[in-house]
């Protein structure tokens, strides 16, 4: 990615609505979403392959200070970051939501956002094959 910028998310055109992570595409998400000060989740990718993710309401002042050091513990002994998704929310609550929500999923779950693949992401949500796990579990 190359600069920093405050309009949706670099990779995708898709804008996060609410706390169940309904996600849709909007046209025009950076000035239909905020009504005010734009808060942002973003994920960062490590120079060791992890992905960080966070929330901040100056997306470049953010970027900075993980490249920087001295502000976050884990990005700091990681570094150089790369920024590699971001989302614009019109409130604080809906950024952290999102930021709460992402922390909990799969690596392969956010390399689907990262590219922007909604399929992938709904399909990593899909009920896991129970039945297939209690065999497994059996045969041990």
């Amino acid at each position: 990615m190359g600069s920093v910028s405050r309009g949706p998310a670099p990779s995708t055109g898709a804008c996060f609505l609410g706390a169940a992570l309904f996600w849709r595409r909007i046209e025009g998400c950076a000035t239909g979403c905020a009504m005010g000060l734009p808060f942002y989740t973003y994920m960062l990718q490590c120079a060791d392959g992890s992905y960080y993710v966070g929330q901040t309401d100056d997306l470049e002042k953010r970027i900075f200070e993980h490249q920087e050091g001295g502000k976050c513990a884990y990005t700091e002994a990681r570094r150089p970051v790369k920024l590699v998704w971001s989302q614009e929310f019109a409130s604080r609550l809906e950024a952290l939501t999102a930021e709460s929500q992402i922390k909990k999923w799969s690596r392969a779950k956010k390399q689907a956002l990262i590219r922007g693949d909604f399929a992938a992401v709904s399909q990593s949500a899909k009920k896991k094959d129970w039945e297939a796990y209690r065999e497994r579990r059996q045969r041990r």
